[in-house]
């Protein structure tokens, strides 16, 4: 099954016009993007930043930094569910082997 694109969005983007045809499937719209990137633009800029390029390059970077971490937390909290999910299932072993000698008696 193919989406059809819908209709062409534009944003102005540090200065540059960006167009954006959604496919229908996205999670994050490009509004959200575009409003996330004004964002972090306007609180470095107020930083005293000043210029496209660097506070397009101070974004990305904030915006990469974000994402890294993200993937570790994400990373991090999968394994303590793993864990988890062992420890519960040894739990269960053990009370399982209980209750089958207990009936077997």
């Amino acid at each position: 099954m193919s989406i059809e694109p819908t209709e062409v969005m534009e944003f102005d983007i540090f200065g540059h016009k960006v167009r954006f045809t959604p496919q229908g499937n996205e999670i994050v719209n490009a509004q959200e993007v575009v409003a996330l990137l004004n964002k972090e633009a306007s609180e470095i800029s107020s930083n005293g930043y000043q210029g496209d390029g660097r506070t397009a390059l101070l974004v990305a970077l904030k915006l990469a930094n974000d994402k890294l971490q993200l993937e570790k937390d994400y990373q991090k909290s999968l394994e303590e569910l793993q864990s988890s999910i062992g420890d519960a299932m040894k739990f269960i072993d053990k009370f399982t082997v209980l209750t089958d000698s207990t009936v077997n008696q």
